[in-house]
C-alpha cells in the first residue's frame, strides 16, 4: 500500500475517533469498530518507517501534498495519542533525527542553514533566541507540554525542548479573567500602594518590560547580565521568551537566596566578586527595578571549604521594572525595590572599575541611544515617563561615580525625596 494511502488511513481513523468521542459525550466510543492500541501501533509504525525513507534519503516523501500529510501525522494524530509510551517513542525518534525535524518544520531547518552557512552566528545571541524559540514551537506542535515555574503571579512557564530539556521560560501577558492576578495587579494596588501602583499598566507592558530590560543590558554596556529576551507567541498566547541561565564559568549555578546565608558570613570579597555585584546593581539601580529579591538573580559560583566566591550573575524576572514614578518611601512598592543594598558586599566603596564603567557608558548622549534602542525593539512600551526616570537614574549613578560611596547608599536613594536630596547642588 502506498506510503499517501497509509498516511491517509491513519487521518481517517484519527478523525473518526474523534467524531466518536464527541458524540452523546463520547458513548459511541465504546461501540467504535477501531480499536485503540491497534490505531496507536498503526501511528507508531507509520513515524518509524517515514523516519527510515529520511535516512535512506526523503525516498517516497518529496512534494508538497506529501509533506501536509506527514506533518499532519506529527502535529494533529501524534499529540492526540493515549498510550503516554507511543508518544513518548515517537518522540525519542524524532529528537535523534534533526533530517526529520527539518523535513516537519521549515522555522527549525531555516535557523539550522543559516547556522551552518554562517558559523559565527553561534556566538550571535539574537540568532541563539531564534533558534531555540523555532525548537520550542516544534515541541509545542509536537504535544510536549509545558512546566509551571514558581508559585507567583506571572503566569511563568518553562518551554522544553524535543530532547526534554528546558529552553526558557515563558511568561504570558496579564490575564484579566484570571479574577485573583487581575485583583493583585490592578485593584488592590490602588488602595495599597504595591509595585503596580507605580508601573505601566496593560496586559502586555510586564512581558515588554521583560524585553526592554534585555535590550538595556546588551545596548549599555552590560554584556550578557541577561539572559536574551523578546516578546513573542506560542500557540497564539502572547508573552516573554527568555533563554535559560546557563553554568558557564562556576562550579554551581543557583539562585542567589539558596546561597546568601554562606555569602554573608564571609569576613571579606575579592574585588572580582565586588565589581561583579556592582555592575549588576548599577544595571538595576537604573532601570529602577521594584522587584529585585534574593530569588531574581542567578549566580555561578565555587565552593571550596565553605567559601561560596561569585563568578557571575544573570539578572532575570525583570517584569516589574521601568516605573512611571518612583515609590514612597513607606510604601509597598518599595518593598523589594534593590534589596541587594542590605548585604554586606553593598557596603563596599564603589570601585574605580565601576566608576568608569559609568563614566564611558552612562553618558547623557549614550543614554539616549538606550533609549532609542528599547523603543525600537519594544515599541509603544516606554512613556515619557518613565525615560525621566532612567535619565534621573542616570544622573545619580553618574553622581556617585564621580563623588563616590557605596552600594548601601545607593540602594537608599529610591524615593523622589531622597533622590532630590542627592542631587541637590
Amino acid at each position: 500500500m502506498k506510503l499517501t494511502t497509509r498516511l491517509d488511513n491513519i487521518h481517517h481513523q484519527h478523525q473518526k475517533i474523534r467524531d466518536q468521542e464527541a458524540s452523546f459525550f463520547g458513548f459511541k466510543k465504546y461501540l467504535a469498530s477501531i480499536s485503540q492500541a491497534e490505531y496507536e501501533q498503526n501511528v507508531v509504525n507509520l513515524v518509524i518507517e517515514i523516519d527510515h525513507k529520511l535516512k535512506e534519503g526523503n525516498k517516497g516523501l518529496d512534494g508538497s501534498n506529501v509533506k501536509k500529510r506527514v506533518q499532519k501525522l506529527f502535529f494533529e494524530v501524534v499529540p492526540s495519542l493515549k498510550s503516554e509510551d507511543a508518544r513518548a517513542s515517537i518522540q525519542e525518534l524524532v529528537a535523534k533525527n534533526k533530517g526529520l525535524q527539518n523535513y516537519l518544520d521549515s522555522e527549525l531547518r531555516n535557523c539550522r542553514k543559516a547556522k551552518v552557512k554562517s558559523p559565527h552566528l553561534i556566538h550571535d545571541p539574537h540568532h541563539t533566541l531564534s533558534r531555540k524559540i523555532a525548537k520550542a514551537r516544534f515541541a509545542l506542535k509536537l504535544g510536549l507540554g509545558t512546566e509551571a515555574a514558581g508559585t507567583g503571579l506571572s503566569g511563568s512557564e518553562f518551554v522544553r525542548g524535543i530532547n526534554g530539556k528546558r529552553l526558557g521560560l515563558f511568561k504570558v501577558t496579564m490575564d484579566k479573567t484570571n479574577m485573583t492576578k487581575w485583583l493583585n495587579d490592578c485593584v488592590l494596588p490602588y488602595f495599597w500602594s504595591n509595585q503596580p501602583y507605580y508601573l505601566k499598566s496593560g496586559p502586555k507592558a510586564g512581558v515588554e518590560a521583560e524585553e526592554a530590560a534585555y535590550v538595556v543590558s546588551s545596548s549599555a554596556g552590560f554584556g550578557r547580565l541577561v539572559p536574551p529576551t523578546m516578546v513573542m507567541s506560542f500557540n497564539d498566547v502572547v508573552g516573554s521568551f527568555q533563554l535559560m541561565a546557563k553554568k558557564e564559568i562556576g562550579d554551581n549555578i543557583t539562585e542567589f537566596e539558596n546561597i546568601i546565608d554562606e555569602f554573608e558570613q564571609r569576613e571579606s570579597y575579592k574585588s572580582e566578586e565586588v565589581n561583579l555585584f556592582q555592575n549588576f546593581a548599577v544595571y538595576d539601580y537604573l532601570i529602577n527595578n521594584l522587584d529585585r529579591h534574593h530569588g531574581n538573580w542567578i549566580v555561578e559560583y565555587t565552593n571550596v571549604d565553605g567559601e561560596v566566591e561569585l563568578k557571575r550573575i544573570h539578572a532575570i524576572d525583570h517584569d516589574r521594572a521601568f516605573s512611571v514614578e518612583n515609590p514612597g518611601g513607606s510604601s509597598r512598592g518599595s518593598k523589594n525595590q534593590y534589596k541587594w543594598k542590605s548585604l554586606k558586599i553593598a557596603g563596599e566603596e564603589i570601585t574605580s572599575e565601576t566608576k568608569r564603567f559609568i563614566q564611558q557608558n552612562l553618558q547623557v548622549n549614550q543614554i539616549e541611544g538606550v533609549i532609542e534602542q528599547v523603543m525600537q525593539n519594544v515599541p509603544g512600551f516606554l512613556t515619557d515617563s518613565m525615560k525621566k526616570q532612567i535619565y534621573q537614574k542616570a544622573a545619580v549613578l553618574w553622581k556617585i561615580a564621580n563623588e563616590g560611596g557605596t552600594f548601601k547608599e545607593l540602594g537608599g536613594l529610591g524615593n523622589d525625596d531622597a533622590i532630590q536630596s542627592y542631587l541637590a547642588p
